[in-house]
């Protein structure tokens, strides 16, 4: 029920923002579902969303809220609770010339189980004719209260080049590292992972993209994903969107016997196996904008 008032209250609130619009001014709004599944946790949450802003020649500002509903935390046994966020924030880019920008977001999350979060975000595009170069970093400090309190931070930095073969097709390669630092446990995990991906628009305000992502954490585990998605702008107003990922995780582990030969000489036989841990991560959002 409270999803539905939400949904209600924001779309008519939407509805009747292009009345008031002004040259530069933008907004949209929607609800996403979102999905995942893995060998730890299996969740699905909602987040209903609205953003507003300006955008001129040398800056583009935006305020934006999202509220997180039935969003799946743990404890340090993977015991499972359903809490709900609110996220409001604000985003700030600089156009500096035809080529450059920089931006900048910053969002403060909070909500039940005393879940407290900031999250700091950056990016510089270089946009030359046929050839974009970005990079992009981000950072999030979280604490919440289950069953002792939760302590993690999350820093990401990477950077991608993309190449517009046509006006309808281009082809893209990126970069990420990851690291989550779990202070509650006293354990770093990072993560290095190349993507390759392509963007290929049939017909006027219809996407499609896809790609495969190859990587190796800091516990040796190698990993290998493929995602797709779609993005629709109906009616003027209306856009319809969906992603998948598919990830599988190949965990090696080893065993060594030692054994007598003839001469008494002592020969070590190692066997190594690998088991594979599938995870599913998508979501289908649906949201009206102008």
């Amino acid at each position: 029920m409270k999803i539905r008032r939400f949904v209600t209250v924001v779309l008519l609130f939407f509805l009747a923002l292009p009345a008031a619009a002004q040259d530069g001014i933008y907004g949209s709004a929607g609800f996403r579902v979102i999905f995942s599944e893995d060998e730890d946790v299996s969740q699905r949450y909602y987040k209903p969303f609205a953003r507003m802003g300006w955008s001129g020649e040398y800056f583009d500002i935006s305020a934006s809220y999202y509220r997180w509903m039935s969003y799946t935390v743990i404890d340090a046994l993977y015991n499972e609770r359903e809490i709900d966020l609110n996220q409001p924030g604000a985003d700030l880019t600089i156009y500096a010339g035809d080529i450059l920008s920089v931006s900048g977001g910053y969002s403060y999350i909070s909500g039940s189980s005393s879940y407290t979060a900031h999250k700091y975000s950056g990016e510089i595009i270089l946009d030359f004719e046929s050839i974009d170069i970005s990079a992009d970093s981000s950072f999030k400090n979280t604490e919440y209260e289950f069953n002792g309190t939760i302590k993690n931070s999350y820093f990401t930095a990477g950077g991608e080049v993309s190449f517009d073969v046509t006006d309808s097709f281009s082809w893209d390669a990126g970069y990420l590292y990851e690291k989550t630092d779990y202070k509650t446990y006293g354990y770093i995990y990072t993560k290095n992972s190349g993507r390759l991906g392509i963007v290929l628009s049939p017909m006027e305000k219809l996407y499609f993209l896809g790609g495969i992502t190859g990587g190796k954490d800091s516990d040796n585990i190698k990993s290998a994903a493929f995602d797709a998605g779609f993005s629709l702008k109906l009616f003027e107003h209306l856009k319809l969107s969906a992603a998948y990922m598919f990830t599988a995780e190949f965990i090696s582990s080893g065993s060594s016997s030692t054994s007598t030969g003839r001469r008494g000489t002592s020969i070590t036989t190692t066997t190594t196996t690998t088991e594979t841990e599938i995870s599913h991560t998508g979501n289908i959002a649906v949201s009206l904008y102008f």
